[in-house]
């Protein structure tokens, strides 16, 4: 009893310890870094690893918080200073615009002249003083152009960024951080893992609107070594069947809200996840697991999206599969139908995103497979006639939006040949 609330008052010590982590800030973001780092340093001495899952993930959101601050100082203003700063080329064109400009002053100066002369000859003295006035606006219209170019070679651009602290250092810092806490909580480590891969693929979206290439694979780069990093833990840690599901999801959710990887970058990470969710152990979340990965092979708004990732023929070998896992889950249990119409309507969202793959023929069939499942249904215990009237309802629910598209004009054609 002593040994339990001697536990219990450590752990509340650790929440109360977690709380003060948030409570540091500092408006110079150097010296909140440091903040930081002073303050892993101290929690580490603890010297109890089981202590660390309490105290680590705070640094780590607090150091993605700080990021925020960093990012926007490193790249939002330089990309500011650089716009404002006048380019070479923008000057020159100024020039040429003001050739004419003189040109055109100076043959009116001419012009008036030639009048002036034609309507008094005689007075040779009065020509001469204009000439002279004439030559004197013309030397004063040379020194102050050339004062003005003198004035845009002083102007000095403002510095680019003068923290020591930037942008990758502090992911070196929370990926020692996310290390470490591994150990103690993998679970923990494996969603702070995908969370540092966000942060880092914005960090690429921001550095590709800017004039460094470099910059952007970089964080793309950190972005991709996160995300490997929460792959390694789910293989060697997370055993748990509904915890591989939920795990599974995260990682879809991810991939899905990073824009800046590389094509090849990006197949390997979702071919990896289309094999996790492959091998779950369950067949009904295999099943549904499948069918949500293959989002993950058609992504963007529409083609033209550059972003936009889409392999429509791995679409429609992911959706059959899983109607061939639901199949075999609807032999031993009538209410595995449910899969049936999950599965319909990722093939009615596909088929409405314009896949080329999916046609209404597809369509048609599964609604004729999924009546004549339920036609032919048998119950075993009042769970599965619950089951099966939730179902029900879903799958109204889906020939009501069907039948809803039919009539509307804009979708009319496009839905007229499915059968529902």
């Amino acid at each position: 009893a002593l040994l339990s609330t001697a536990i219990n008052f450590s752990v509340e010590e650790q929440y109360l310890l977690a709380k003060l982590i948030h409570l540091l800030h500092h408006d110079d973001t150097d010296m909140a870094y440091k903040m930081l780092v002073l303050a892993k340093q101290h929690l580490c001495r603890g010297g109890i690893t089981a202590r660390l899952r309490f105290t680590l993930p705070p640094i780590v959101f607090e150091s993605l918080k700080l990021l925020k601050r960093v990012k926007k100082l490193e790249m939002v203003d330089t990309m500011a200073s650089t716009a404002a700063a006048p380019t070479p080329v923008e000057e020159t064109k100024k020039e040429e615009e003001e050739q004419p400009k003189v040109e055109e002053e100076e043959t009116k100066e001419e012009g008036e002249k030639a009048e002036e002369g034609e309507e008094d000859t005689k007075d040779e003295k009065a020509e001469e003083v204009t000439e002279d006035e004439a030559k004197s606006e013309e030397d004063e219209k040379e020194e102050s152009s050339k004062k003005e170019e003198e004035e845009k070679a002083s102007v000095v651009a403002p510095p680019v960024f003068t923290k020591k602290v930037n942008c990758r250092r502090i992911f070196l810092f929370v990926q020692k951080i996310i290390a470490m806490l591994a150990i103690a909580d993998p679970r923990a480590s494996f969603k702070l893992n995908l969370e540092a891969a966000i942060s880092a693929d914005k960090c690429a979206i921001l550095a590709s609107s800017s004039s460094s290439k470099d910059t952007n694979s970089d964080f793309t780069s950190i972005s991709y070594e996160f995300i490997t990093q929460a792959f390694q833990i789910y293989e060697d840690e997370i055993s748990d069947s509904k915890a591989q599901q939920r795990s599974i999801e995260m990682i879809v959710g991810t991939l899905l809200s990073c824009k800046m990887f590389e094509k090849d970058d990006y197949e390997a990470l979702i071919t990896k996840t289309a094999q996790y969710a492959a091998k779950l152990l369950k067949k009904p979340d295999q099943c549904r697991m499948v069918t949500l990965v293959s989002h993950l092979f058609f992504t963007g708004a529409d083609a033209n999206d550059k972003g936009a990732y889409r392999n429509p023929q791995r679409v429609l070998e992911c959706l059959q599969r899983a109607l061939k896992i639901a199949d075999a889950c609807s032999m031993s249990s009538s209410a595995n139908v449910q899969l049936f119409v999950e599965i319909l309507e990722h093939y009615v969202y596909y088929f409405e995103k314009d896949n080329p793959v999916i046609s209404d023929r597809f369509v048609s069939g599964l609604v004729a497979l999924i009546k004549e499942h339920m036609e032919s249904i048998g119950f075993s215990s009042s769970a599965d006639q619950m089951v099966f009237a939730e179902t029900q309802g879903h799958y109204r629910h889906i020939l009501r939006y069907l039948q809803k598209k039919k009539d509307e004009k804009e979708s009319a054609k496009k839905f007229a040949n499915v059968v529902c």
